[in-house]
């Protein structure tokens, strides 16, 4: 699914995006664009009805002035998101222990890599289980204040 030294994801039928996807390559009914209030330009596209290793996959990409920047997988099926009512913290983190094992399976211990790094986490937030493959450097974590 994701290659270790270019940070390509590839499914079964072909689909890939990797650091160099170009937003004009993809079309998606299901999309959202802006620019921020530093003059970036950012698309959000979703793609559903991809597989790998005989799972299905739904895929969200944030493009950044026309590059893919992020990309978000989601395992949705064996009973995992296939009905609203499937959405409970006890099924997300099966959701993302399955995410965990893709991740062992394809990179070993390894997240940070020279395109970028890789994470499977769970939002309490938004409450789903998300792998992450997020292109360029890691940003530092911000300082906090003493005091």
């Amino acid at each position: 699914m994701i290659n270790p030294k270019s940070g390509r994801l590839k499914f079964e039928d072909g689909f890939a995006l990797g650091p160099r996807s170009d937003e004009r390559k993809f079309d998606s009914p299901f999309s959202n664009a802006w620019d921020d209030k530093e003059g970036n330009h950012w698309r959000i596209m979703e793609f559903n009805g991809h597989q790998w290793n005989g799972n299905d996959f739904t895929v969200s990409v944030v493009f950044k002035n026309g590059s893919a920047h992020k990309i978000e997988v989601m395992l949705i099926s064996g009973k995992l998101g296939e009905d609203w009512s499937e959405f409970k913290k006890e099924s997300e983190m099966k959701r993302k222990k399955a995410h965990d094992t893709i991740l062992d399976d394809a990179l070993g211990v390894k997240r940070d890599f020279n395109w970028g790094h890789v994470c499977s986490n769970y939002d309490p937030r938004s409450g789903f289980a998300t792998l992450e493959v997020i292109y360029g450097k890691r940003s530092a974590p911000k300082a906090e204040a003493l005091g």
